[in-house]
């Protein structure tokens, strides 16, 4: 009943809210504060991040185990503010940690004249002590507590404006419906221990449906059928088990689930929701894979392909990734992300049009994160790929190197896909080309927003209905995207899974995937960073990647580096201009996403760390930032 209902009059809350034991990891914390002027509070920008470690700042994130401050910034919702009402949005700049509960404090908040503005009536009188009704005095003795935890962490209860608490998702709440349905397939494959990385069991179930040789480009160039860098190309069918209740695993499927209420002798009983699969139901995944030339006379390193928005398998013959597969002799393979990628450009509106169908959706993509994992597995199994004569080359020598496998995400693909690699048995290691996580915090700041901003305002048209919808089901959308995998992206990874390194590379300026939300990742998974991040002049920051560890000269951990395209100009030809420094789309100059990709030096650090000594190799020249084709030095 809290939730806001639609311009039909229908109501955005799902059961699947219910079914979390927390918020997200990454949720932005909201109140309306008439009047509240950020500058003259003082309150943490975007900008001066260190901020937030002052001991007089007013907005303040309490852990309530540790006490200590949590690393934040606040900024005004524009779109949802009206009159003197603001929207204060406050984000966490590192996820919070998972499991665990906090409090938010508001202290001495002013408004743009220097004026301290007054608490509520209901707060002030829980506040103060005084007598209210009976509604408030309810809430009294939890109060009491955050009053306590507050004082012992040194903030005055008498300069507070507001405070309340809440507390943050389990990483087994996020991660357990993918992780059961990736167990219970590889136990049934023959494989119980995918810890220990030894390829056991049978091959999952494929066809190869066909092989086409291409031929060596002639003096006229290379026409269809040609190629100087790719020797054939070969696709085929994956049979998956579906755990979707619907024949196949359509679109609007979602898992049906074994509800199971374990008893701790801890006190924290809690419900566990497992999928459970339809006997016999299977879902069809249609493969593409790309053999370079190089890899008919020397094994190749096998890397499995996540495309980017509305791409599809396809995308591999594109020249961009044409030439990574030939520059460093990669087998790459690809799978469409299910709701994600070709054929889905409908889907996404449709669901802001309705946030009930979110929970479907999100089901459907952890489906597709186990289609990833069977697919890297026929990369190394000796009955998958390697087995097939469409795999082998001089002499019948196969043309997989069958030591590892490797993933890369491309845009959407490594968004959504984080979360297919932190589950992954048979990946160590992957790259997240423009990188980043948590779609509330992406989507306000993401051309990607004018795709679905037309169905979002024609169902919810109150601005604040939807900054409150958009939050709420981060929780949600969290099971199906990076931002509820990051804190086991790190050194703690999801039961029975092998630790992951990732290579996050961002464009900046990135006008689909927001630079801002990737170096959050960052500091959620304890990456470090190339320095300098920015040259001189390219940051408005006080401190640039504050918290951010710098990268050593042999990083063998997971790594962010920012390319840049240069300042707007040329007319706006060439370029990219500085993000909003509020949750605003960046416009103008050219959007450096599909700059990436294109630039060798950027696949060429990727192929340097896909690889089983991979680390972070810096292919930019000292003590300047890294820079795209064509932005000179």
């Amino acid at each position: 009943a809290l939730l806001p209902r639609s311009a039909r009059g229908a109501s955005a809350f799902s059961s699947d809210l219910n079914n979390a034991d927390g918020f997200s990891p990454g949720t932005p914390m909201m109140t309306m504060v008439r009047g509240l002027d950020l500058k003259r509070t003082g309150a943490v920008p975007v900008t001066d991040l260190r901020a937030a470690r002052d001991r007089s700042q007013p907005v303040v994130v309490i852990d309530t185990v540790t006490r200590t401050r949590q690393l934040v910034w606040a900024e005004i919702d524009g779109s949802a503010s009206r009159g003197r009402d603001r929207l204060l949005v406050i984000r966490p700049a590192r996820n919070l940690q998972t499991g665990r509960r906090y409090i938010v404090a508001l202290r001495n908040l002013k408004t743009a004249s220097g004026a301290t503005i007054a608490p509520g009536a209901a707060f002030k009188a829980l506040r103060d002590g005084t007598k209210a009704g009976p509604a408030v005095e309810a809430r009294r003795p939890a109060f009491k507590k955050i009053f306590r935890i507050l004082g012992k962490a040194g903030i005055d209860r008498r300069s507070l404006y507001l405070a309340w608490d809440f507390t943050v998702a389990s990483d087994r709440n996020l991660t357990e419906r993918s992780v059961a349905i990736r167990d219970n397939v590889f136990t049934n494959l023959g494989d119980k221990n995918l810890v220990d990385r030894k390829v056991v069991g049978r091959a999952p179930a494929f066809s190869v449906d066909r092989v086409q040789e291409l031929a060596g480009c002639g003096a006229d160039g290379c026409q269809a059928g040609e190629s100087d860098q790719l020797a054939r190309v070969v696709t085929g069918t994956l049979r998956a088990p579906c755990f979707l209740d619907a024949d196949g695993c359509p679109a609007g499927s979602k898992f049906r689930f074994k509800r199971t209420f374990e008893k701790s002798r801890f006190g924290n009983n809690r419900f566990t929701f497992v999928p459970v699969r339809r006997k016999g139901n299977t879902m069809s995944v249609a493969f593409r894979c790309t053999i370079p030339r190089s890899a008919l006379g020397r094994p190749a390193r096998p890397v499995s392909v996540m495309p980017d928005l509305y791409g599809s398998p396809d995308d591999l013959l594109g020249p961009n990734l044409q030439a990574l597969a030939a520059e460093a002799n990669l087998v790459l393979c690809a799978t469409a992300l299910p709701g994600w990628s070709a054929g889905d450009e409908a889907r996404l509106p449709e669901l802001f049009g309705d946030l009930r169908k979110v929970p479907a959706f999100v089901d459907r993509t952890q489906q597709g994160y186990l289609n990833q994992l069977l697919l890297q597995r026929l990369l190394l199994h000796p009955a998958g790929f390697p087995g097939q004569a469409a795999f082998k080359g001089d002499g019948g020598r196969g043309v997989i190197d069958t030591f590892s496998a490797y993933a890369l995400g491309l845009g959407t693909g490594g968004v959504v896909g984080g979360g297919a690699v932190a589950i992954a048995p048979d990946v160590q290691r992957a790259a997240l080309v423009g990188a980043g996580m948590n779609l509330s915090l992406m989507l306000p700041r993401s051309t990607d927003s004018d795709r679905i901003l037309p169905a979002f305002r024609a169902a919810y048209p109150k601005a604040l209905d939807r900054a409150l919808l958009l939050a709420a089901y981060q929780s949600v959308w969290d099971r199906g995207e990076t931002n509820g995998y990051a804190s086991q992206l790190g050194q703690v990874p999801p039961p029975a899974t092998p630790l992951h390194s990732v290579l996050m590379q961002v464009a900046f300026g990135d006008q689909r995937m927001p630079p801002l939300s990737a170096e959050v990742q960052a500091r959620t998974i304890e990456g470090v960073v190339r320095e300098p991040a920015y040259d001189n002049g390219r940051f408005v920051e006080k401190i640039p990647m504050f918290e951010v560890i710098p990268a050593g000269k042999l990083e063998l951990g997971s790594a962010l580096t920012v390319w840049d395209s240069g300042p707007v100009r040329a007319g706006g030809a060439l370029g990219a201009p500085f993000a909003p420094l509020g949750p605003q789309v960046s416009r103008g100059g050219v959007d450096p996403h599909g700059l990436l990709m294109a630039d060798p030096a950027v696949r060429r650090q990727q192929a340097d760390f896909l690889q089983p000594d991979g680390k972070l190799v810096d292919p930019c020249p000292e003590n300047r930032g890294c820079r795209l084709a064509p932005y000179a030095y």
